[in-house]
């Protein structure tokens, strides 16, 4: 199986404030966790990745549609 990937780290540095990178919000963590899941899976194709998130602003988001 061949993989057709996009990003080959899925690290994330930022610099926000006025006039620089938003702060980090959950588009951002759904982009990196995006490209972490597609790394890992071309790195080990017959594992189970374990993603654990803590401490995190994103926690606060909500789907568009939630109510």
């Amino acid at each position: 199986m061949r993989y057709q990937i996009r990003s080959f780290e899925a690290r994330r540095i930022i610099y926000p404030g006025s006039n620089y990178d938003p702060w980090w919000d959950i588009k951002q963590l759904i982009s990196q966790v995006k490209d972490a899941i597609q790394i890992f899976n071309v790195k080990y194709p017959n594992d189970i990745a374990v993603f654990v998130f803590d401490c995190s602003s994103a926690h606060e988001s909500f789907a568009e549609d939630s109510l």
